[in-house]
């Protein structure tokens, strides 16, 4: 553990606002006049972590709920959730699952809950518990790990000065204090940070599945990762391999038109989706990415898919689902074509389709009929633009990060109004898909939202 941990944190002498370390008791006193040896890497290795309390045995963990309390003693209220210690040591409790990541204030971390996508912070109120919230800026979010001579690591609180510490009352609520006791320390100060292989709650059948990490981004983000992933670069991942980055379509967003079918509720109910998917090629090639380039050019239809997309498991960022209808009803080569190519007959149900066999299998009453084309309930334009990660030497790309322009309309507006938005999604491209394959979009995945402070989506398009 002590290993990880010096890879894993910049361990130094703590300064900043409270009492020094030089007047604090026993072991601490010890740390500042010898700091340990600093880090091997900076950012830290990627990962997933629980954060145990050394003092109580129980791990940090996310309240679900939101809470009222007071602020600075005064008549304002906030809504936070609290940061408490609990026994559970599930691999999927997400809510005691951590990732941590660099600040601009070097060698500070904001620590991130995953289950929320929040982040610690301490309170401003007198007792200074820790809540999370979506601030990741100020120095009530920065933490430094100051590793104990055990192997433990104890928290410090940049905003305060003080150290994180598991109160051992009836709540266990986490709060920060000043004080360490005794001679040996105060355990409930003290930490053991234990990885989470993410491999171990892999739903079943993932090898077959579609598997993508899917954030929601700004258009500055996404000119920022444009620039951060050029043509004939290269990338590197923490604790993963290099990849050299080829960028699809001479640079230039493919355009696709998707159809979102649904009775109202069944579908979106449980977080399926059934589309028609087309894809374009402007002809002559859009000269940039901009709105107005892309909605003026002239567009070449590709193909048609008819596409059913199944229950998802969500792993953070990650999305793992069983995608069916990789046929084409239109465009592509006779190899590809599905034996039904009719809208109007897969709208009303044909079997033919294995996209319609999938839906009943999960929905068996599901009303496919005429009446179905009444129930498109969502329009999407996606410009995509198309990055391949390749491992040197190799012929096809290990994954893909596809950075999207949207235009969505719905059919509560009668498809008049047109919202715009934007994504991104870093995809396994391997088949059949590996615990080894996930590890390594785990690992990427953390180096994207260290660099771009990603958040992820819970939603997808369509539904």
């Amino acid at each position: 553990m002590r290993a990880v941990l010096n890879l894993l944190f910049a361990v130094v002498a703590v300064k900043g606002a409270g009492p020094p370390l030089s007047s604090l008791p026993s072991e601490l006193s010890d740390l500042a006049a010898t700091p340990p040896t600093p880090p091997v890497s900076y950012p830290p290795l990627p990962g997933t972590f629980r954060i145990k309390s050394r003092g109580n045995g129980k791990y940090l963990h996310e309240r679900g709920i939101l809470e009222m309390r007071e602020v600075r003693s005064q008549q304002l209220w906030t809504y936070d959730r609290l940061i408490s210690t609990r026994y559970t040591t599930s691999e999927s409790n997400t809510w005691t699952h951590f990732r941590f990541y660099p600040t601009s204030t070097p060698e500070y971390y904001n620590i991130r809950v995953v289950a929320s996508d929040r982040y610690i912070n301490e309170d401003a109120a007198g007792d200074q518990k820790i809540s999370t919230r979506s601030q990741t800026t100020g120095d009530d979010a920065k933490f430094k790990f100051v590793e104990y001579c055990d192997g433990t690591v104890m928290i410090y609180a940049k905003g305060s000065g003080k150290f994180l510490r598991a109160d051992s009352n009836v709540d266990d609520i986490v709060s920060t204090r000043y004080q360490v006791s005794g001679g040996a320390g105060d355990p409930l100060t003290r930490f053991i940070i234990e990885p989470v292989d993410v491999t171990d709650n892999l739903p079943p059948g993932f090898a077959d599945m579609e598997i993508e990490a899917k954030w929601g981004i700004s258009s500055t983000t996404m000119n920022l990762m444009v620039a951060g992933f050029p043509d004939g670069g290269t990338y590197t991942v923490p604790g993963g391999s290099t990849y050299n980055l080829n960028v699809r379509w001479s640079g230039v967003s493919r355009k696709y038109y998707d159809r979102y079918y649904d009775d109202g509720v069944t579908l979106a109910n449980d977080k399926h989706s059934y589309r028609i998917r087309s894809r374009y090629t402007s002809d002559p090639l859009a000269g940039d990415n901009t709105w107005n380039t892309l909605d003026a050019a002239n567009w070449d239809f590709d193909w048609t898919k008819v596409q059913y997309k199944s229950t998802p498991t969500r792993l953070d960022a990650v999305w793992f689902r069983k995608e069916t209808g990789d046929c084409r009803i239109a465009g592509g080569n006779a190899m590809e074509t599905c034996d039904v190519t009719s809208e109007t007959t897969i709208l009303q149900g044909s079997l033919l389709h294995p996209a319609n066999g999938a839906v009943l299998a999960d929905h068996p009453s599901f009303p496919f009929a005429m009446s179905f084309w009444d129930e498109e309930e969502t329009r999407v334009v996606d410009y995509r633009y198309r990055i391949e990660l390749k491992l040197p030497g190799a012929t096809e790309a290990s994954f893909e990060i596809s950075l999207d322009q949207l235009e969505t309309s719905y059919k509560s507006d009668n498809f008049v109004s047109q919202t715009r938005s934007y994504e991104a999604e870093l995809e396994i491209l391997n088949t059949p898909v590996t615990a080894a394959d996930v590890q390594e979009l785990f690992r990427i995945v953390h180096r994207m939202e260290t660099d771009y402070y990603l958040t992820a989506m819970k939603k997808s398009k369509g539904g």
